[in-house]
C-alpha cells in the first residue's frame, strides 16, 4: 500500500491513463520494429539497384549494338552497284542518268534501317559529290538537306559540314542541340557521325531527347531521376534534370538539389562515352 501506483496518486483519469499507456505501448513496438523497418528499406533499395544497373548495362549495350549496326551501313550498300556508280561520280553535279542510279539506292538504303529502333534520322554523305541519303529522302547536294530537312539552330550549314568532315577517330559527337527535322518543330537531338579511313563515305544518326529517355527507361524511374551522357574527357554530351559538374568516376552517391542520390554508371566504347543515371533516395522509403 505504501507503494502506491503512480498514475493514481496523480490522480489522472482513466481516459488518458489508457492513451499514456497506448502511447509507451507504442514506443516500445516502434522502437522494436525500427531495426526491421530499417533492414527492408535497405534490401528493398539494394534488390531496386540490382534491377536498375542491369537495365542500364543492357540499354547501354543495345544502343552500343545499334551504332554498330549504323557503322556498317556504308558497308552493306556497297553490294548496291548503283551506290557504287555514285561513289564513284566526283564534283558538285550529277549526270542527268544518275537520278535513276538515286532512287534505286535510297530504296536499298531505306531497306538497311528497318531493324532499327530510337533513331529518328540517319544519313549517308558521299563527300566526293555532296550526295546526302536520309532516312525520308535524297538530297544530290549536302548544303540543300542542311538547310530543308536536317536545320540546326546554333550552326550553319558550314558549320556542320566543317565539323562532320574533320573525323579523327571512327566517331564524333556533337552535344545535344535543337534541330529542325523533316519540316517539324526543332528539338533536342544528339548527332553522332561515323566514317572509315578506307571510305569517303560519312553515315550519321540523329537520337532525340525522347528516344534516349525511352531508351534508357527514365520514364518509368522515380520523377526526380536524372540522366547524363559525358565523353571521354568528362564533359556533357547530353543531360536531363541534372545541371551541376559531371560527378567523378566510381561515386555511387551524391547530393544533389537537397536530396540524396543513388547514382549507376556505365561505360560503352562504340562511340566512346559515359552514361550516368541517378535515382533519389527517398522513393526506397515510399516503397
Amino acid at each position: 500500500m505504501e507503494k502506491s501506483n503512480n498514475l493514481e496518486r496523480l490522480k489522472i483519469p482513466v481516459f488518458w491513463r489508457f492513451i499514456i499507456m497506448y502511447l509507451l505501448i507504442s514506443g516500445l513496438v516502434v522502437a522494436a520494429l525500427m531495426p526491421i523497418y530499417c533492414k527492408a528499406i535497405e534490401l528493398s533499395k539494394a534488390s531496386y539497384l540490382r534491377d536498375a544497373e542491369y537495365a542500364l548495362k543492357l540499354s547501354s549495350v543495345n544502343m552500343q549494338k545499334t551504332m554498330e549496326e549504323i557503322y556498317q551501313l556504308p558497308f552493306k550498300m556497297d553490294d548496291s552497284p548503283y551506290y557504287v556508280n555514285l561513289k564513284l561520280i566526283h564534283g558538285d553535279k550529277l549526270p542527268h542518268d544518275s537520278y535513276s542510279k538515286l532512287y534505286m539506292a535510297q530504296k536499298y538504303f531505306t531497306k538497311q534501317m528497318t531493324t532499327l529502333e530510337n533513331v529518328e534520322e540517319v544519313f549517308l554523305y558521299l563527300s566526293n559529290n555532296t550526295v546526302v541519303f536520309g532516312k525520308e529522302r535524297i538530297f544530290d547536294s549536302i548544303h540543300d538537306y542542311l538547310n530543308f530537312d536536317l536545320v540546326y539552330q546554333k550552326y550553319s550549314p558550314s558549320d556542320i559540314i566543317q565539323w562532320m568532315t574533320t573525323i579523327e577517330g571512327r566517331t564524333k559527337i556533337l552535344p545535344a542541340t535543337l534541330v529542325a527535322l523533316h519540316n517539324d518543330l526543332p528539338k533536342k537531338f544528339l548527332t553522332i557521325v561515323m566514317s572509315r579511313q578506307t571510305d569517303s563515305s560519312i553515315v550519321g544518326v540523329l537520337l532525340s531527347e525522347d528516344a534516349l529517355l525511352r531508351h534508357f527507361n527514365v520514364q518509368n524511374l522515380p520523377k526526380d531521376s536524372f540522366l547524363y551522357i559525358t565523353n571521354e574527357e568528362g564533359k556533357f554530351l547530353y543531360n536531363y534534370q541534372y545541371n551541376k559538374i559531371p560527378l567523378e568516376k566510381g561515386v555511387t552517391r551524391t547530393e544533389y538539389d537537397g536530396e540524396l542520390y543513388s547514382v549507376l554508371s556505365t561505360y560503352i566504347s562504340f562511340p566512346p562515352c559515359n552514361i550516368v543515371l541517378g535515382i533519389p533516395d527517398y522513393y526506397f522509403e515510399e516503397l
